[in-house]
C-alpha cells in the first residue's frame, strides 16, 4: 500500500464512510462470458456450461463477434476485456482468425453507458449496459432465467447506413435505427476476502456504501453476498460524484474506491481516493492511497495504520512537549539559586539529544506493524 502524501494518512484515519466500486473491487475484475442470446431470433440461448456449446453458435453469429471484437479495441474496461477474449476463443475455434474484421474507421465512447462505433461499411454498431438501450430507444426483453441471474448483461446493436458526423451527440445517436442483435452473459467472481474485509470494516466504524454503473439487481445481489446493506446500482460517473458529495455534505468523511476511469469523479470528491492495482492507469495517477496488490485486506490494513501512525505522532507530541517542560527550565538554572544545582552544558546537550532519540524510536517501532 502506498500513501502519496502525509495528508493522505490524515484522512484515512478520519475516514467514516467509505465508497466502493463493484467490478474489479469487491468483485476480481475478471469477468468471463457465461451466455448469449440472439435477439432476432429469440429461442437460440446458448450457455457456456452446456456440454459442445461452440457446435451451436452459427456462422453469422461468428462474424458478429468479429464485429464486436473490433469494436472493443483499445477500450480500457474489465467487461470489454472479456469480449474480446471470448471472441478470440471463437475465431481460434474454427479458423476466422483468417478472416478480415471489419474495419473500424470511428469510434465513440459513452461515459458509463457503453461504446459506438462506425465501419467502413456505412454501418453503427453499439455495446453497452441497460443504460445504452435507454439511450438508444431500443427496448429488449430478455428470458425470465437472465433477468433473475447474477450476472452482468451487455447488449450488442447494430445500425445500416448510419450516417457519420464529425462530432455525433447522444442525441443524434437516438435518431437510428437501432436493432438489438445479442445480449451476453458475463459473471464476475467475488473475491474471497470481500465479506470479512466488510464486517471488520464496521468494526472499526466504518460504514460502507456500495456504488456501481452496473444493472442495480446484479449490485444488489453482490451487496447482499458481501453484507452491503447500502447499494446503489444503474450510476454514472457523475452519479457516483454525486452520491459522495452528498454524503460529504451529510457530515461524514469519504473516501471511495475504485479501479476505472469511471471512478475518477468520485474521487475528486472524496476526502479519499484509493485505487486498486490492475486498475486504469488514469485512476492509479489520481488516487491518494494505491493498493499495490489486488487484496481488500490491504484496505483494511491501509486503515489501521493511518490510525498506528497518527496515535504514534500524539504520543511524540505530547512525550516531548512534558519532556521540554520540566528539562527547559532545569536547563536554564531554576535550581541554581534555591539549591545551588547547575545542569552542566553537555549535560543539557545531551537531554536534548536523548529527547529526540526517544521520539525517533518511537517512530521506528511502527516498523513492526502487523495489521
Amino acid at each position: 500500500m502506498l500513501f502519496r502524501s502525509a495528508q493522505a494518512v490524515e484522512a484515512a484515519c478520519s475516514v467514516s464512510l467509505l465508497c466502493i466500486d463493484k467490478t474489479g473491487t469487491i468483485t476480481e475484475g475478471k469477468p468471463q462470458v457465461t451466455g448469449m442470446v440472439l435477439l432476432q431470433e429469440g429461442e437460440d440461448v446458448c450457455s457456456m456450461n452446456e456440454e459442445g456449446w461452440e457446435q451451436k453458435i452459427s456462422m453469422s453469429c461468428r462474424e458478429l463477434w468479429r464485429s464486436v471484437a473490433a469494436c472493443e479495441v483499445n477500450v480500457s474496461h474489465p467487461l470489454s476485456a472479456a469480449l474480446q477474449v471470448f471472441a478470440a476463443r471463437l475465431a481460434s475455434g474454427d479458423g476466422s482468425e483468417e478472416k478480415c474484421s471489419p474495419c473500424v474507421t470511428k469510434r465513440k465512447s459513452l461515459v458509463g453507458k457503453g461504446v459506438v462505433c462506425w465501419t467502413s461499411d456505412g454501418r453503427a454498431m453499439a455495446i453497452g449496459g441497460s443504460s445504452l438501450l435507454e439511450l438508444l430507444g431500443c427496448p429488449v426483453s430478455l428470458p425470465l432465467a437472465w433477468r433473475t441471474a447474477e450476472q452482468s448483461v451487455v447488449y450488442v446493436l447494430t445500425a445500416e447506413k448510419a450516417r457519420q458526423g464529425e462530432e455525433e451527440e447522444e442525441e443524434e445517436l437516438a435518431s437510428y435505427c437501432w436493432q438489438a442483435r445479442m445480449a451476453v452473459a458475463l459473471s464476475d467472481r467475488v473475491r474471497d476476502e470481500a465479506e470479512a474485509v466488510i464486517r471488520r470494516l464496521r468494526q472499526l466504524g466504518i460504514d460502507v456504501v456500495l456504488l456501481s454503473g452496473d444493472d442495480p439487481g446484479v449490485v444488489q445481489q453482490v451487496a447482499a453476498q458481501v453484507g452491503i446493506q447500502q447499494q446503489f446500482g444503474g450510476l454514472s460517473p457523475l452519479n457516483k460524484s454525486q452520491h459522495v458529495s452528498l454524503l460529504r455534505a451529510q457530515g461524514a468523511r469519504v473516501a471511495m474506491v475504485g479501479d476505472g476511469i469511471n471512478d475518477i469523479p468520485a474521487f475528486a470528491q472524496a476526502d479519499l481516493s484509493v485505487s486498486v492495482a490492475g486498475g486504469s492507469k488514469e485512476a492509479l495517477q489520481s488516487s491518494d492511497l494505491v493498493l499495490a496488490a489486488g487484496n481488500l485486506r490491504l484496505l483494511l490494513a491501509s486503515f489501521r495504520l493511518a490510525r498506528a501512525t497518527m496515535r504514534r505522532i500524539m504520543l511524540n507530541l505530547v512525550w516531548a512537549c512534558m519532556y521540554n517542560l520540566v528539562a527547559l527550565p532545569v536547563a536554564a538554572g531554576l535550581f541554581a539559586v534555591s539549591s545551588s544545582i547547575i545542569v552542566p552544558p553537555w549535560m543539557c546537550a545531551g537531554m536534548m539529544s536523548a529527547s529526540s532519540v526517544l521520539v525517533v524510536s518511537c517512530s521506528l517501532s511502527l516498523m513492526s506493524f502487523r495489521p
